[in-house]
């Protein structure tokens, strides 16, 4: 089988690259692993981040974040709940956070407000009863198998050749071109050859492991974050932390249930997430300071997700920016990343 683009990975990224590329007249076909969304995209927080997270420590990834924001909601509404988003300050360094914090959504133009807590109060009673401070900006909730979905059945209406269980295992290379993909069907165990003009990988944190393949070495940071799901539903709108990004600030309510998260902590292998008690509870915990309630219902299961996050010399997890990267590589010439 002979395309313009061979694009390996069914996350978010994959997909809407092999929309694109459709939509502007290429042949594509698209080479996921596993199924469609079962990666990074598909266990994610479920936020529709307003980019108020990193308005302080990222200013570029917020300004994209908003922006992103607003087209996804536009472009696919009905993968989206426009639940808003509070950020509360519940010890004094919260509170001294606030100024760095609104100024950073200012330069970000993100639009933000700053509200009473006796008023947020009456709108989210769960709240901790203490909060000093709170400042809403437009947080939503994404149902990311609904978006993923969606792009998935667009990108084939357009002519794309999407495939399942279709693991990349090497690459023929010559004259400094890919020539060759060999793709084994996971099911069946059978090997078969792909052919591409351009190679294009947006496997998230398996990306390292796919461009090895081809003799490519990409430094990347796999981040696994552990997130824990409980059986109610706490508050209307997400609930984050007024603070810089750190472990265990957001609650998002998702459908009948809230889930709280995350941790960030650096893995060599993306297919292996231990979670643990531990983390059970300390995200129980940070979560309960915001509300309270969540230390006293119950634990429907914990989950995790690896961020496929830019490796940077003297950056840990919490500083490495979440901006994207394109890397268009020399060898083999007709494979970016």
């Amino acid at each position: 089988m002979n395309f313009d683009v061979a694009v390996v990975g069914g996350g978010v990224n994959g997909l809407f690259t092999a929309l694109d590329l459709a939509l502007r007249g290429f042949s594509v076909i698209l080479l996921e692993r596993g199924a469609i969304g079962s990666g990074t995209s598909g266990r994610m927080h479920g936020l529709l981040h307003s980019g108020a997270r990193y308005a302080v420590t990222d200013p570029k990834a917020a300004i994209e974040c908003i922006e992103e924001n607003r087209t996804i909601a536009n472009i696919a509404p009905h993968a989206i709940e426009d639940t808003g988003g509070y950020f509360v300050a519940v010890t004094k360094e919260d509170v001294d956070f606030m100024e760095q914090f609104s100024k950073g959504l200012k330069q970000a133009n993100i639009e933000y407000r700053e509200i009473d807590p006796k008023e947020a109060l009456k709108e989210e009673p769960s709240l901790n009863p203490n909060i000093r401070a709170v400042v809403e900006v437009p947080d939503k909730v994404v149902f990311a198998r609904d978006l993923m979905f969606s792009v998935a059945i667009s990108a084939y209406r357009e002519g794309v050749l999407v495939i399942q269980d279709a693991e990349v295992t090497g690459f023929n290379i010559n004259n400094n071109e890919v020539n060759e993909i060999l793709v084994k069907d996971r099911l069946t165990g059978n090997v078969r050859s792909i052919k591409a003009k351009i190679v294009a990988i947006a496997a998230g944190p398996w990306t390292y492991k796919v461009v090895k393949l081809a003799g490519i070495e990409v430094e990347m940071m796999p981040t696994m974050g552990v997130m824990v799901v409980y059986q109610r539903r706490l508050a209307r709108r997400v609930i984050n932390r007024m603070r810089k990004p750190s472990d265990g600030d957001i609650l998002v309510p998702y459908g009948s249930t809230s889930i709280m998260g995350t941790t960030a902590v650096m893995i060599e292998d993306p297919d292996n997430l231990p979670i643990s008690d531990d983390d059970i509870k300390f995200l129980t915990s940070e979560g309960s300071q915001m509300v309270p309630l969540l230390a006293k219902i119950s634990v429907v299961r914990a989950y995790a997700s690896v961020r496929p996050l830019i490796k940077m010399p003297g950056v840990d997890t919490r500083e490495a920016t979440r901006d994207f990267m394109v890397i268009r590589h020399e060898k083999p010439s007709n494979m970016t990343t």
